[in-house]
């Protein structure tokens, strides 16, 4: 892949308590820009930390569980590295897909 090419995957089925890796291989950087959750309850954490990120207003612990419905799509702009990355748990009791869509901008 070359650089400014979509890097894409819609199609993971991702069980119920089970987390989904959205994380470039080495030495390539992404934007990831898009996430689509089939599950009505997700959570958005980090790569070292089984919890939700705290996404409240300046700092505040409101966690980042989101009951996205059926196939929610959140348009979001992370910079993402192979060692910096995030995960999309399925807590919604059933399998469901979990996909994303970024750019790649470097290599």
């Amino acid at each position: 892949m070359a650089i400014d090419d979509v890097v894409s995957d819609f199609e993971e089925q991702i069980s119920s308590g089970s987390s989904r890796s959205i994380q470039p291989g080495a030495g390539d950087e992404w934007l990831l820009l898009e996430v689509i959750v089939e599950a009505e309850d997700s959570q958005m954490q980090g790569h070292t930390d089984a919890g939700p990120w705290q996404a409240g207003l300046f700092g505040g612990a409101t966690a980042n569980n989101d009951r996205m419905g059926r196939m929610g799509t959140r348009p979001i702009a992370f910079f993402m590295t192979n060692s910096e990355y995030i995960r999309i748990k399925n807590n919604s009791g059933t399998t469901a897909n979990i996909g994303f869509a970024a750019i790649k901008t470097k290599e």
